[in-house]
C-alpha cells in the first residue's frame, strides 16, 4: 500500500471516515461505553492522574511555605534586637541596609546620641514603626526586648 496515488482522494477520504470515529466530541457516557466495548480498564492510569495532580500541588505548596518561613524568619532576626554593643551594632546594619541619603544620615546621627540600652531599643521600635507604616500596615509595636 505504499502507493497512495493509486486511489482517489474521495477513496482515501471515505476510508478514514470509515477507520476513524467522527470528531465530534463524546460525552463521559459515550467514552465510557466506547471504553467497556474495547475492554479498556482506565482507573489506574486517572489514579495516577490524580496522584501526579496532587503531587504537584503539594510541591508547590512547600515551596511556598518555606519562601513565606524563610522571609518570617528574616524578620525576626531584624525585630529581635541583641542588647548592649550588639544592639547597636545591629542597629548600625540596620540603618545602613534600610536608609539612603538624608534620612541614613539623621539615623546615625541619632544613634550617635544614645547612651543607653533603652535609648537603643527606642530608635529600634521607630525604625519599625517608620518600616510598618512606609508597607501600609500602619503602626505596629514591636516588642523587641
Amino acid at each position: 500500500m505504499s502507493d497512495t496515488k493509486r486511489f482517489s482522494d474521495a477513496t482515501w477520504d471515505n476510508f478514514f471516515d470509515f477507520v476513524f470515529l467522527d470528531d465530534r466530541p463524546l460525552t463521559r457516557t459515550e467514552v465510557k461505553k466506547e471504553l467497556d466495548r474495547l475492554g479498556l480498564d482506565v482507573t489506574k492510569a486517572v489514579n495516577r492522574v490524580r496522584q501526579s495532580l496532587q503531587s504537584a500541588k503539594a510541591r508547590e505548596q512547600l515551596l511556598a511555605v518555606r519562601a513565606r518561613r524563610l522571609s518570617l524568619a528574616e524578620q525576626l532576626r531584624e525585630t529581635i534586637a541583641p542588647v548592649g554593643e550588639a544592639l547597636r551594632e545591629h542597629l548600625q546594619t540596620l540603618i545602613n541596609r534600610k536608609f539612603q541619603g538624608s534620612v541614613q544620615a539623621a539615623y546615625f546621627r541619632r544613634l550617635e546620641q544614645m547612651a543607653t540600652d533603652e535609648d537603643l531599643q527606642s530608635l529600634l521600635e521607630d525604625i519599625h514603626r517608620l518600616e510598618a507604616f512606609s508597607e501600609g500596615t500602619g503602626d505596629v509595636k514591636h516588642e523587641d526586648k
